[in-house]
Formats: structure tokens, C-alpha cells, sequence
């Protein structure tokens, strides 16, 4: 046999076994039971020392026995790990049963130590008055006197010794701090694991026995005593005490239990404690030492398996079976430096089993098994705790380890995520804020794994970032008496009550979209007819979803760089991708203080998702949408400063006067700015790039998308602006300047923006009225057109202003966004230098953004003008004629003046341009939506259509809005509250005013609200009669069409007839009908479309009127269908087809067809159709509006008609006959026809009230004689 020393087997370079070798290890085993400074021997390891010499080894044993300390042994089987060959980290592993004492292999020791235990349980047996207790008798163990001291542990002197039967469940703290006498609890429960009690081992003696106990082994323990824990005084628990050199404890078989004699225990002091009660001597109860364990305990669970993968060994990150993941961080027993080796088998006791929901980016990057119960899919993870004990059962034969390096500077590299370890260490973080700090910065380093961001500012955020996210009190470790004691409610490790960690997760900006629309709960899908108003005929409406998002309700951060792409929009992107971001401004604030490619969390915002998707010729299905998020500019958070960290800006904090002002002058010191916590900005020392020029921005032009060579394409954006020279310091401003410098005077330029130099990025950051700095390298960079040499000299044209194409590389724009670094100007006058007449003409007209006349949209569509106009935002006190829009028109039926309006729409849809010529950007209409944002993506969709509706009443305004060569516009969706500027108004064919955006058009998205939800001044809307709607007021129209009041009035009215009701579904890509829940041309992934229309006679008691009603909500009003049947009566309509309800004379005939044809209705119809389980039809629904005498509120506005151009007077006035009567010529008129646009039930009982009085003001009113 070869023996081998532990010096010798230190003094090997890489690992072995005792197979290898063929030698065994001799040596002797100590427990180190006093401080030590060296971390790799403090107290409690356990260690193989030299025989001879002073070496020794760390030990990693299987299970130990506290009578194996200081005695020779030989180990037979063994392995000896080195994970590097230089370095200083190394331990053996053995197996209990493979000791032998030295000199004698025939019989091992463990063998003889349970032998001699069986013997000493026998002899105890025999012992006569000794009587066992169980635990559960421990809960009767009441009354015990005791002294009050100092000390937290309170002794009873001369108790009755106790002797307990119990089977550890739990190995609980070892308390070690330095200076103080070392102790451990150990948990015994008793037969049913219903009842609990806790043993206290105190002195550096007792350590030795915390390795030998084992959990779910039965134990004898005799000669104890009971103690209390007293906190403040008072005695708050009951635990036993094993007392140095008086308390023995042996292991038993479950077997053995029945030898043992049970019985009550008696305490012989109770006479002499009952006698010192009654003589009024104050006497502390103790509390029993056994309890019932608690109902609402945390889930605690034990499980065995192999390690299969070491995920993470600073954490303790282990994966088992390859089933689920264990974290031994707030294990007390897990040592780092010497980690768990793959192929390991353990056993883990009281350990916390907790789900993950998929998902996280923690557990992707560890790649942790996924445990799916049906659709719900989690990643199962078992956290150790103080009360934690991890069992080996079997080592790996083989001697692999990861190696890693153990010097103090890379101690806390040994895991990916290094900081996030020592700043653990140091916070006494529990596992509900490790994991959620590791979920951070996982999901940091997998948005920026490509370097969007430089590393090492990604680095430091995160750190500052998960530095922020604090645990919860109490930390781990400092309520001992929670966690021994109070562990079935609570745990410092694990704060979680529930069986599942809620992590808050930062998700890539690709999988925003998905998560979102997928969650049913958050997702909303828009009605086709948003907001009831008005046709839903004539256009192809845009199918949309939406999706709201609340950081507070839902546990997702949405966090990524707030930047703009080549194309001139905003976006929300990582390296993963990227959305489209629309930002609502404050209010009354036009500019938006966004700092362009920084880091910027959401806390709230609304997705949207556009189906652009349509059919093809050949009848495929092409699938587009446009996603994007909109949120306000108050929802937006910036945490991090990394595009602007080496940005200037400039700074005028003096007002500028724009009539005297000609030029500025830059201070000599720069200001700074205090850098915030969130912000670590590097500013580099060699950008000496200062403003040559100061711009005041007067107009910005739409990006405009105009065709170049060779199929390429290019975005441009123009804008107006008035430069302003920038004085040196060392330049006098008494120096007489040349007049015929331009540089030197203000003047007005024109900068142009283009994608093809990636210009547009800049565009967000401008608005009218703003203030730029502008450095070139050239001072001859502006073209200049001289058009007096090509023009005749009598002839005198404006003069076309300077441009300058903005290209990044060579100029360079400075914004008045407050930077670290910032550049400060004050406005002059410059001597002898004036404003030319030009430019204070263009400050005399040009109306800047908060200037602007922003109109209602009643204002805009009355023919007539009204005698008062109600601005929205420049509210003034009388207004006059200035005020009210231009009413003069001008050639094709458009007016004179552009305007601009504010409303909600309430409609939006696609007109096609059947006039236009198709172009080249029609024929690559799919690249240029997906590459610029232009367009609708199909060829020949090129036209917008909103119905916008006024924000306090229900007059609408139609607003078209060509797309063909312009970005597609976001935000504007039914609910948008939006401004539209500079709007040309135009007559239509009926009569009514539409209006057109034009090119140097724009869109201001303002609050996104819900136009069902609104509520309407239905007061201050006018009532008529419609006696009034006749002929008395009618007016000859010019050109082809009659003047109709297009303003949205009141009336009250019953119904007199329904003429036409019709109900059905169509397809909302062909256009089809449904039925059977399926498309006449099959198509497959088609949206289904309810439509609903009803024509009635209605009568207020002046005259009669034909009623129109577009949408199932006015339909299913007229009818006084309740709400919990509308659905079953859609559904039997999908399932039957459409259903119509028709009843008409020859004299409605002719009218009703002409609805129908234009409803496209060529399919069949049902009229007697079931409609519900009841057998509610259609035409009973209709009779039993005619038989109740309903009345009905309407709001409704004249239904305009177009008129052929050689239309009579007749025809015009709508006089079908002339007859005679009496002698007197008498015009029979055809009946007024009216659109209704909202309507609601009257209640008699309030109308019969209002009626009397008005009676009794009448009568009150009445002149006395």
C-alpha cells in the first residue's frame, strides 16, 4: 500500500485521484474552531492536516462525524482538484465511508461510530424512571421559572434534565462573528411533521458537531435543558440547550423508536414555583420549547439531483437534471472559491422553489431549462436560504473544473456580472433584488449587444442603474430571530410570499409589438366606425389595434435610445430594432426637449398598430402594418446621456427683439452645466467647432419624397430661416462694417434637409420659432440664384433666398437644449448695420408657431360667416372680422385664405386618385413605404381620408390629405385630438366643405382620447324645427349646388315610418358580402366588417323629414336594441347573411334601390330571419317602434345633394309639382332629408315637465290689461 502525505499531495500541479495515484491519503482532521483572518480557513472547515509537517487541505466530505476531529486516518478513495496549475485553490473530496483509522483497513470508522451508537441507545433503553419526549410533547412543557439577565439566552439553574427524540428537518444559522463565541441551531420535528422545536448549540467547543447532524435523520438527545430568546425583556421563545460536557446525542433508525419508554414530563419545581406565585413573588413564564408549525408557511421543498452545468459559480447558479436551476448565493455553507463541479450529486434540504416566468433575459442568457404546465411556461429555480443545507451523495469520477483565478482584483470577475456581485455582497441584497439586478443588466447587454452604445458607458450605467434597486428591510442576516424562528411567515433570502418571482423586464424593442398585442387584457380593437359619424360607405377605412402599456400596471420597463433616422422621424430603437416614436408636446409648448440619442425610459405610452395590408390582382393577400408608440412628452424619462455627451448647444437667455436685433456675440467663458447622477457624459477636449451663424427658424416644409436616377429616391425637407452673424470678441462694434458683406447683416436663407445626407435626423429637433447655431466650414457654402440675369429688365421678381443643402459631415447644428457643455450668446445691434426691409417684412407677416389663428371646425365649414368665431388657442376678448375665416372664393370652388382646425377624428380611411398619372413612386410604392416611411405601400392608394369632429360638439369637417410623396402620417387615428395647419378649403359637389392638405401641410397630435367616451355640450347645440329645413330658407347655389346649413342642429321627433333597415357583414378586403362566416371569394386572412344603415320618416310636430342612420350603434338606437343582445343578433347575422327590413311605396321605391346600389347590396336578403333565441326578427323589432310611440333627441345636419349643372329651378328648389287650388298655385315639395349623427331616448316624464313649463313661463310672460 502507498501512503500519501498531504504535503506531498499539496506539492502536485494538477488534479488526481486515489485511482490514478493507486496511493492513499493519511493525515488528521480538525475542525478550525477559532477566528481566523485567512477567508479559505474560517471557523467551522474542515481540514486534513499533515502528520508531520503544518500543510493541510480543505475537505469536502460527503457527511462527518464530530468523533473523527483529531484522529489518525487513512482515506482510501479520494480526488484531489487543482482548477489551475498555478494556482492556490485546491481541496479533496471523500467519501465518510472510505476513512479507516490509520493502520487498521479492515473496518471503516463511520462503521464503528454507528456501532457504538446502537450500543449506547440500548444501554439508554435500559435505563429504569428515564421517559422520551417527542417533540409534540414539548407543546405542554409551560410552566418553568427563570432568571432575568443581560444575556439574550436565558438558563433555568438545577432544571430537569430533558431527553427528546426528534428528526432534523433543517441545519440552521452558524453565527460567527468575529470576537463572540460561535452557535448554531439545528430544527427537530417530531412523528407528522406537525409540530417543531429548536435546539441552541453555544461555545467554539460545540462547533464540531454542526457536520455531523444530518437532515431527515432521527436523533436521541438526553440530558438537555430548555432556555427562552428574550428580546426586550421578555421571553419570546422556547428552544432547547445543549449543554458542553453534560448533553449527548445519538442517531437512531426510525426502527429503534419503539423501544424507547415515552411519557409526560413532570417538573419537580412546580410545588416550590406555585408557593413564591402566591406570596406575590414576580415569576417569567417560559415560553415551550416545541410549537405547531404555521398553516401559511413559504414553500419550502428538498430535492436531489446532478449538476449537469455551472452557470454562474459566483452566484452559486447551478443547473440540475436539466431540469430547473438552484441559487446557493445566500447559502451559508456555499464557499466561492470552492464551487460545485459538474457530474456532482446533491441533495438540497429547505429550499425555496420558486417560478420564473419565461421570458426574462436572465434566465435566455443562462439558457435555464423551461418547465411548461399547459400554455404556462416558467423556468423553475431553487433558492437556498440561512435555512438551506446542501448533502453530497456522490463526487464526480472525473477531476474537470472551470478554472478561474483567485487573486483579490479578480474575485469578483469570476462571474459576468462582477459589480452586480460585490454590490450584493455589500447591500445584503436577497434573491428577489439579485435576480431582478441581473434581469437589468442582462437586458441591457442584450438590447446593446452590438454597440449601439460604447461599452464602457454601457458599463458604468448599468452599474449606477442596478445600484438603484434596493432590498427591502429587513436585509439578509439581520433578523436572526425571523429567520430561526419566524421562518414559516417570513424569509430575509426570499421576500417573495408567492410561488412565483415577478421580475420587472426590459424587453427588446422587437419583441415590444408582440409582447403587448398578444396580451389580451392590454389589447383594444378600434371599431370600424370609431366614434359613429357620419358614412361609412364611400371609403376604405383603416383597420386598427391598440395596445396600452402603464408602467405601474404591468411589471415591463421600456427603456432604449430616443433618436431620429434619415427619414426625419423619432424612433425608439436598440440594436434589436426599432419603432416609431410620437411625442405629445406640453401644452402650450411647441418644442420638444428630447435629447436625440440618449437613453430614455417610457413610463407610459399607447401602441398602435395600422393594417396597411390589401389585395393583390391576382388575389394573394399582401400583409404591411405600421407600428409605432405614441406617449407624452411628460411619460418620457432620460437616465443616461449618450449621443449628447459630447454635444454643445447654444444658450440666449436674453429676449431677442426681432426689430432691432442684427447679429450676435458669443461670451468668452462657456457655461456648465452640473452633471447629474444619471449623466456621465465625456466631453472632448478637441471639438473647437463654434457657431458661425445664429438661425431663428421660420417655417418648416413636410419631408417631400422626390425621384432621382437609376430608381433611387430621395426624402427633402426645406426650411425657412433668418441668419444672423456671429461678432468675435476682439471685433469692435463701433468698426464701420461693409455694407455689401452679407455675412455681416441678417438675411434670409434656406437650408434643405435630405435623407441622402442623413440631414432629416435633425429635423425633430426644429420648430417654428426656435433657435439654431449653425458652423460651416466655408463661408461660401450658400448658392445663391441671381435671376436678374435671365429675366427682362422691366420685370422684377422676389428674390430667391441662399440655400444651403445641410450635410452632417461638413456643418454642424447646435440646439438650445441644456447641455453639459454650452455656448452662450447675447443679441446686439451691430453699428451701421440695418435690417433690410425685407426681413422685417417677413417678421411683420410670418406667423410663428403660438401665433397661429387656430379655428373650430363649426367656424370652418359654415358658407355663411358667422357673427361670432370661437378660437381655440387664441382666445381674445371681442373678437372681430380679422378673426373669422376668409369666405371669399377663388377659382375651382376653393377659398381664399388656408386655415387651421382643431379636432378629434373620429374616421379615418384611403381614397385612390383615380385622375392622378401613376409616377415611379407609385411602381416601387412597397420599398419606398418600408424604406422611407412614404406612402401606403400600395400602388395607386395614395390618399388619406379624416372626419374630424369638433372637441365639444358633433359638427364634422372632411380632411384630405395626399400621401403618394409624403411620410405616412402617425398618431392621427379615431381619439386623436390634432391640429391641422394650413388647410385650403373647397366646396364639394354637395354642397358642403371639405378641406386639403397641401404640401407645405402639417398634423400636431395633441391628446389621444376616446371619441365614445367624450362628452358633447350637447346644450350648446341649436335646435330647429324642421318646418324650418323647407324650402323658406333655401337658397339657389352657383355652380351646380345647392347651399345646405352643414352645422349639426337638435330636434325632437318621433318616429313615423321605417322605410329600410338592413343589417350584414362584408369582407373588408373585396368588399363582399358574409355569410356562414365566410367570404364569397374566399379570402382567408379578411377582417369582417358589420355594416348597418336604416332610412326612417320622423316627425316633430311642424313637418316631416327623411332620417338617415349610418352604424350599428344609431341603428341598434332607432330600434331600442339593449346592449346584451347586439352581440347575438351580429352573430346570427354572420351566421345567415345580411338581413334587410323593407317597407316602401312606389314613391319610396325608386329612393330605397339607390341606397342599396350604393351599399354595393347585389347578394340575397333575409327579412323574417331569427335574430335571437327568443325569435326576435327584424320586422318585429320596427313594429315595436311604431306601436310604442318613442321620442327620439336627434342631432342630425342636412343631408347636402349634388345637382346637375343644368338643373331647373325646380329641380333646385326640389318642387316636384305645381298644382292649383282655389285659384292659388300651391308647390308640392319633396320631403327634407336629414343625416343623423347621434340620437337618444327621451324619457316622457321629463319631457312632459319641461313642456309645462314652458306653459307657465308662457302664461307668466302674458301683459296685464
Amino acid at each position: 500500500m502507498v501512503f500519501l502525505s498531504v504535503q506531498k499531495l499539496c506539492d502536485k500541479r494538477t488534479s488526481t485521484t486515489s485511482i490514478k495515484t493507486r496511493a492513499t491519503v493519511v493525515g488528521r482532521f480538525i475542525i478550525i474552531t477559532q477566528d481566523n483572518p485567512d477567508p479559505h480557513r474560517r471557523r467551522g472547515t474542515i481540514l486534513l492536516n499533515d502528520l508531520t509537517t503544518l500543510d493541510s487541505i480543505y475537505c469536502r466530505v460527503d457527511q462527518f462525524h464530530h468523533e473523527l476531529v483529531n484522529i489518525p486516518v487513512s482515506i482510501t478513495r479520494w480526488n484531489f482538484i487543482k482548477p489551475d496549475n498555478n494556482s492556490n485553490i485546491i481541496w479533496l473530496e471523500v467519501y465518510l465511508e472510505d476513512i479507516y483509522p490509520l493502520g487498521n483497513p479492515s473496518i471503516s470508522l463511520i462503521q464503528q461510530l454507528i456501532k457504538a451508537e446502537q450500543i449506547a441507545n440500548d444501554l439508554f433503553v435500559s435505563i429504569r424512571d428515564v421517559s422520551m419526549l417527542y417533540i409534540q410533547d414539548l407543546l405542554t412543557l409551560t410552566k418553568r421559572n427563570v432568571t432575568i439577565t443581560d444575556s439574550s439566552l436565558q438558563l433555568q439553574p438545577q432544571q430537569q434534565p430533558l431527553h427528546v427524540i426528534g428528526c432534523i428537518s433543517a441545519r440552521l444559522i452558524r453565527n460567527l462573528q468575529p470576537g463572540e463565541e460561535a452557535e448554531f441551531y439545528i430544527e427537530l420535528t417530531g412523528l407528522g411533521g406537525n409540530t417543531t422545536a429548536t435546539m441552541v448549540f453555544e461555545g467554539d467547543d460545540l462547533l464540531i458537531w454542526y457536520h455531523t447532524f444530518k437532515t431527515n435523520e432521527w436523533y436521541v438527545f438526553t440530558y438537555l435543558e430548555t432556555a427562552a430568546i428574550v428580546i426586550e425583556g421578555i421571553p419570546a421563545r422556547g428552544v432547547l440547550r445543549f449543554v458542553p460536557g453534560q448533553s449527548r446525542c445519538y442517531r437512531m433508525d426510525k426502527d429503534q423508536l419503539k423501544q424507547f419508554k415515552t411519557g409526560s414530563f413532570v417538573d419537580y419545581n412546580m410545588e416550590e414555583i406555585e408557593e413564591k406565585e402566591k406570596d406575590g413573588e414576580p415569576q417569567i413564564v417560559l415560553p415551550p420549547p416545541g410549537i405547531l408549525k404555521s398553516a401559511e408557511s413559504t414553500s419550502m421543498t428538498s430535492y436531489e439531483g446532478t449538476i449537469t452545468r455551472v452557470i454562474d459559480r459566483a452566484f452559486g447558479i447551478y443547473e440540475l437534471n436539466h431540469q430547473l436551476i438552484t441559487c446557493l448565493f445566500h447559502y451559508i455553507d456555499y464557499a466561492l472559491i470552492y464551487p460545485y463541479r459538474p457530474g456532482t450529486r446533491i441533495r438540497i434540504s429547505c429550499a425555496h422553489m420558486l417560478a420564473v416566468d419565461s421570458g426574462s433575459s436572465i434566465m435566455q442568457i443562462w439558457a435555464a431549462p423551461t418547465t411548461e404546465h399547459g400554455d404556462y411556461k416558467a423556468h423553475v429555480v431553487l433558492v437556498g436560504c440561512l435555512k438551506t443545507h446542501v448533502e453530497i451523495v456522490e463526487f464526480p469520477k472525473h477531476t474537470q473544473c472551470p478554472s478561474f483565478k483567485s487573486t483579490p482584483k479578480t474575485i469578483a470577475l469570476l462571474s459576468l456580472h462582477g459589480p452586480i456581485y460585490k454590490d450584493c455582497i455589500r447591500t445584503k441584497a436577497d434573491f428577489d433584488t439579485l435576480i431582478q439586478k441581473l434581469e437589468f443588466q442582462a437586458s441591457l447587454i442584450h438590447k446593446f449587444k452590438k454597440s449601439i452604445v460604447p461599452a464602457t458607458r454601457l458599463h458604468l450605467f448599468c452599474n449606477q442603474y442596478t445600484g438603484k434597486i434596493k432590498s427591502r428591510l429587513p436585509l439578509f442576516g439581520d433578523d436572526i430571530f425571523q429567520d430561526i424562528f419566524q421562518h414559516e411567515n417570513a424569509c430575509t433570502a426570499v421576500k417573495t410570499r408567492k410561488s412565483t418571482v415577478t421580475l420587472v423586464k426590459m424587453p427588446a424593442v422587437c419583441d415590444i409589438a408582440k409582447m403587448l398585442f398578444d396580451d389580451e387584457e392590454r389589447r383594444v380593437q378600434i371599431s370600424r366606425h370609431a366614434g359613429e359619424r357620419g358614412s361609412s360607405r364611400d371609403d376604405l377605412r383603416v383597420n386598427l389595434k391598440m395596445a396600452t402599456y402603464d408602467q405601474m400596471e404591468i411589471n415591463i420597463m421600456i427603456m432604449g435610445i430616443v433618436g431620429a433616422m434619415p427619414d426625419g422621424r423619432l424612433y425608439l430603437m436598440d440594436d434589436t430594432g426599432k419603432l416609431p416614436l410620437v411625442v405629445l408636446p406640453e401644452e402650450n409648448r411647441p418644442d420638444h426637449p428630447i435629447h436625440m440619442g440618449d437613453l430614455y425610459t417610457i413610463r407610459r405610452f399607447l401602441l398602435i398598430r395600422e393594417d396597411l395590408g390589401y389585395q393583390e390582382e391576382k388575389g394573394s393577400r399582401v400583409l404591411l402594418d405600421c407600428s409605432y408608440i405614441v406617449c407624452s412628452i411628460h411619460d418620457l424619462k432620460r437616465v443616461a446621456s449618450i449621443g449628447s455627451g459630447n454635444q454643445k448647444s447654444i444658450a440666449i437667455k436674453k429676449a431677442v427683439d426681432t426689430k432691432t436685433v442684427t447679429g450676435f456675440k458669443r461670451k468668452r467663458e462657456e457655461q456648465q452645466i452640473e452633471e447629474n447622477e444619471e449623466d456621465d457624459c465625456e466631453i472632448s477636449k478637441n471639438n473647437k467647432v463654434t457657431p458661425r451663424y445664429i438661425l431663428c427658424i421660420l417655417d418648416i416644409q413636410p419631408p417631400i419624397l422626390t425621384h432621382r436616377e437609376e430608381n433611387t429616391f430621395e426624402l427633402t425637407s426645406h426650411v425657412r430661416a433668418i441668419r444672423y452673424p456671429v461678432i468675435a470678441n476682439n471685433n469692435s462694434s463701433t468698426k464701420k462694417k461693409n455694407e455689401n458683406n452679407k455675412d455681416e447683416r441678417p438675411e434670409e436663407i434656406e437650408i434643405i434637409f435630405s435623407s441622402r445626407t442623413k440631414s432629416l435626423q435633425f429635423l425633430p429637433q426644429l420648430y417654428p420659432g426656435c433657435w439654431m447655431g449653425l458652423a460651416t466650414e466655408d463661408e461660401d457654402e450658400f448658392k445663391v440664384v441671381e435671376t436678374a440675369k435671365y429675366l427682362p429688365k422691366n420685370m422684377n421678381l422676389p428674390i430667391i433666398p441662399p440655400k444651403l443643402i445641410l450635410d452632417p459631415k461638413r456643418h454642424h447644428l447646435f440646439t438650445t437644449l441644456p447641455q453639459q457643455h454650452m455656448l452662450d450668446f447675447i443679441p446686439i445691434t451691430i453699428a451701421g448695420v440695418s435690417l433690410a426691409p425685407s426681413i422685417k417684412q417677413i417678421f411683420a407677416t410670418t406667423t410663428l408657431k403660438g401665433k397661429q389663428k387656430i379655428f373650430q371646425v363649426k367656424d370652418i365649414i359654415q358658407i355663411m360667416a358667422s357673427s361670432t368665431t370661437t378660437l381655440l388657442v387664441n382666445n381674445k376678448n371681442g373678437n372681430n372680422d380679422d378673426d373669422r375665416p376668409s369666405m371669399i372664393e377663388i377659382g375651382n370652388r376653393f377659398f381664399q385664405d388656408t386655415v387651421s382646425v382643431q379636432g378629434v377624428i373620429v374616421g379615418k380611411g384611403f381614397r385612390e386618385q383615380q385622375t392622378r398619372a401613376k409616377a415611379t413612386i407609385d411602381s416601387h410604392a412597397r420599398q419606398i413605404f418600408e424604406e422611407f416611411g412614404v406612402g401606403t405601400g400600395q400602388p395607386g392608394r395614395n390618399q388619406l381620408f379624416f372626419r374630424v369632429r369638433q372637441t365639444n360638439g358633433l359638427d364634422t369637417v372632411d380632411i384630405y390629405m395626399d400621401v403618394w410623396n409624403r411620410t405616412y402620417p402617425l398618431g392621427l387615428v379615431p381619439g386623436a385630438l390634432v391640429t391641422f395647419h394650413r388647410l385650403v378649403r373647397k366646396k364639394s359637389d354637395f354642397g358642403s366643405v371639405t378641406c386639403q392638405m397641401l404640401p407645405c401641410s402639417w398634423a400636431e397630435v395633441s391628446e389621444l382620447r376616446n371619441p365614445q367616451a367624450e362628452e358633447i355640450l350637447t346644450e350648446q347645440i341649436p335646435c330647429k324645427n324642421l318646418v324650418d329645413i323647407g324650402i323658406p330658407i333655401r337658397k339657389l347655389g352657383k355652380q351646380g349646388h345647392n347651399n345646405s346649413d352643414p352645422t349639426v342642429f337638435k330636434i325632437q321627433c318621433a318616429v313615423k315610418s321605417i322605410i329600410q333597415v338592413s343589417l350584414g357583414w362584408k369582407c373588408g378586403t373585396c368588399g363582399t358580402n358574409v355569410k356562414n362566416n365566410k367570404c364569397y371569394r374566399l379570402c382567408k386572412q379578411a377582417n369582417r366588417v358589420f355594416m348597418a344603415n336604416a332610412l326612417a320618416v320622423v316627425n316633430d310636430g311642424t313637418s316631416q323629414a327623411r332620417a338617415h342612420f349610418d352604424g350599428d350603434q344609431l341603428v341598434f338606437k332607432l330600434l331600442n336594441v339593449q346592449e346584451n343582445l347586439m352581440d347575438g343578433i351580429k352573430t346570427a347575422v354572420l351566421e345567415h347573411g345580411r338581413v334587410t327590413y323593407q317597407s316602401y311605396d312606389d314613391q319610396n321605391m325608386m329612393e330605397v334601390e339607390e341606397m342599396m346600389e350604393e351599399e354595393g347590396d347585389t347578394g340575397d336578403t333575409l327579412q323574417d330571419q331569427e335574430l335571437t333565441k327568443s325569435g326576435v326578427t327584424l320586422p318585429k323589432l320596427c313594429r315595436r317602434v311604431l306601436t310604442t310611440g318613442k321620442v327620439y333627441t336627434m342631432f342630425a345636419r342636412e343631408r347636402a345633394e349634388k345637382l346637375k349643372k343644368d338643373a331647373t329651378i325646380m329641380q333646385q328648389l326640389k318642387i316636384q309639382t305645381i298644382s292649383t287650388e282655389g285659384g292659388q298655385p300651391v308647390a308640392v315639395v319633396e320631403q327634407p332629408h336629414i343625416v343623423v349623427v347621434d340620437l337618444d331616448l327621451v324619457d316622457p316624464a321629463e319631457r312632459a315637465w319641461d313642456l309645462a313649463m314652458r306653459l307657465d313661463k308662457l302664461c307668466t310672460n302674458e301683459p296685464k290689461e
